[in-house]
């Protein structure tokens, strides 16, 4: 039987790297202080002094896309490089 064969996910340990766990969480941060600012801007466009949820809930749809197509754009320039470091390997 391979190793972890049988066991449920909630018995094995789960490990992050600590880069991984950084970025991360460097990404989160980003993406909580662009869905404050974005909500702040419609709060502030309706006159309001305090973001309420429904502000948030507003830019939401549209922060995910965006979020979205940064990562989407991340990972091309990562497959570029790779392929790039791949070749010149190969020479």
């Amino acid at each position: 039987m391979p190793p972890g064969a049988g066991t449920s996910k909630k018995s094995r340990p789960t490990f992050a790297d600590a880069n991984a766990l950084k970025l991360s969480s460097e990404l989160l941060s980003v993406f909580v202080t662009e869905a404050v600012e974005r909500a702040a801007t419609i709060a502030e466009a309706e006159g309001a002094s305090t973001i309420e949820a429904t502000h948030l809930e507003r830019v939401l749809p549209q922060l995910l896309l965006d979020i979205f197509k940064v990562l989407l754009v991340v990972q091309v320039c990562l497959n570029l490089v790779n392929m790039c470091l791949h070749l010149f390997r190969a020479k």
